[in-house]
């Protein structure tokens, strides 16, 4: 078998792995021309590249009630830290954290003071702004919607919507192929030469939990240069 053929083969095997991975998700097709790896790269676009400051009014529902806070998100792309700092819309620090190779809370204020939630806070935040790891490919949905599916090591996969009007969707399945999380991102700008939603709206589902909602309005936008 020659080199091309024997490349092109091995990307069969791959999107059919991954198609395939659970029984359950949506099916996905692959593309016309056969190629299921090169269009990741525009489904990869969607999240930030580099260093990046966020403020987002967040409304989030969750313990039983609805609440507005201020979030703050120091991001890298490249190192895949995160600082994280939630606060009163009067200014008071509700929440503040570190994660890189392991988490480091600051600060902790009820209902926030549990360290499950300080885990789950920072893959939510992970699960908005950075690209998913892992293997993926390329292909459509049955409605004809242009997808890319990432097999992640815990078994979950992660389906990257790139195109719906003026956004894009994100959805997060586990290993058993139930959707633990959805994201929704609109009314794009461009900033710095990045497409940057000023609107997120995330549904949790965690396992053994409580679900909960977060709409996001940005409110401010800052590439953090070295």
């Amino acid at each position: 078998m020659t080199r091309p053929a024997a490349f092109l083969s091995a990307l069969a095997l791959l999107a059919a792995l991954l198609t395939a991975a659970c029984t359950r998700l949506p099916k996905i097709t692959p593309p016309a021309s056969g190629n299921t790896t090169a269009p990741v790269g525009r489904c990869e676009k969607v999240f930030p590249q580099g260093r990046w400051q966020f403020v987002h009014a967040i409304e989030a529902t969750l313990f039983g009630g609805s609440s507005v806070v201020l979030g703050v998100s120091r991001i890298s792309s490249t190192e895949r830290r995160i600082h994280s700092l939630i606060m009163t819309v009067e200014g008071m620090v509700l929440f503040e954290a570190d994660r890189g190779d392991d988490l480091r809370i600051r600060r902790a204020v009820p209902p926030f003071a549990s360290e499950n939630f300080a885990r789950g806070l920072m893959d939510d935040i992970a699960f908005i702004f950075f690209a998913p790891r892992g293997p993926a490919v390329a292909g459509r949905l049955q409605n004809g919607a242009a997808v890319c599916r990432y097999c992640l090591d815990d078994g979950g996969v992660v389906d990257v919507l790139p195109a719906p009007a003026d956004g894009w969707e994100v959805r997060q399945y586990d290993a058993q192929g139930r959707l633990a999380r959805r994201l929704q991102a609109s009314d794009v700008a461009v900033i710095d030469g990045q497409r940057i939603p000023r609107r997120l709206t995330l549904e949790a589902r965690p396992a053994g939990g409580t679900p909960y909602r977060l709409k996001m309005k940005l409110v401010e936008a800052l590439p953090i240069r070295p």
